[in-house]
């Protein structure tokens, strides 16, 4: 299984990276003063030093290693899936055994890697034949500055009883977004392109109509220790990141056989 910066976008991977850096740097800075310190008391000997640093820089690379193999890992909730579905909008069967609940981000391009790739055969396999319904929640991330307008424009669009409609479109078209350089004007071609009223989409998206809505999906998220996007719950067992289809087909035949 790959690691967790390959299969999700988090709020935590800058962050990291830099304190890392700077870490590093002081560490070393530390070592050469006190090497040169200990010269004028025990010649030759600052062997101690620059080990007692290695190590240190070693053992913190490993935590992040270990954090990386967590994340990638299924953990069981204690949660209740109808709550946990709010009144978002369900694709598939109401009353399928089997609930997938995805918070995500639509500017996140390793979310539409997972729309692309395992969402597709999830769809085919287990949505279209009635085993699965699927709830998608809106977690957009901080550094993804169009993604709370396409989480605003999906909302839109289910006023209209089109919701995974425009959901498909932008992450079709996940590049195009991140390059808009007037998000309101694309996602409004958008909507007139899968057959929504231009009148009144437009004054939802500018109005802002459902950011309540999408607040209360990234308060869920926090509630749950989701920390990056995608993040799903099947059943109560949690998966993180981009995972390939078979890891999305394992949890969901187990969640079958236990109803």
């Amino acid at each position: 299984m790959s690691n967790q910066e390959n299969c999700n976008c988090n709020t935590e991977g800058i962050s990291k990276s830099s304190n890392n850096i700077w870490f590093f740097v002081s560490a070393l800075l530390i070592g050469v003063i006190l090497g040169y310190s200990l010269s004028f008391l025990v010649p030759g000997d600052t062997s101690g030093n620059v080990k007692a640093d290695t190590l240190k820089v070693e053992k913190d690379d490993s935590v992040a290693k270990d954090d990386d193999k967590k994340d990638d890992e299924a953990v069981v909730l204690d949660v209740d899936m109808n709550e946990l579905m709010d009144d978002d909008a369900v694709k598939g069967n109401a009353d399928a055994p089997v609930t997938i609940v995805e918070f995500s981000d639509y500017e996140c391009p390793f979310c539409a890697r997972y729309v692309n790739d395992s969402y597709s055969q999830i769809k085919t396999n287990y949505i279209d034949t009635g085993k699965v319904k699927y709830v998608f929640r809106d977690l957009p991330l901080s550094f993804h500055k169009q993604a709370l307008p396409a989480a605003l424009a999906a909302e839109c669009a289910g006023d209209q009883d089109k919701y995974y409609d425009m959901h498909d479109k932008i992450f079709a078209s996940n590049s195009e977004l991140s390059s808009a350089s007037d998000v309101n004007a694309l996602l409004t071609d958008w909507a007139v392109e899968i057959g929504l009223d231009k009148g009144e989409f437009e004054s939802c998206l500018v109005n802002a109509t459902h950011k309540d809505e999408v607040q209360k999906d990234q308060l869920a998220a926090t509630k749950l220790g989701i920390r990056g996007t995608p993040a799903f719950i099947i059943n109560g067992i949690q998966i993180s990141g981009a995972q390939p289809y078979a890891v999305f087909e394992d949890a969901i035949e187990r969640a079958l056989e236990e109803k």
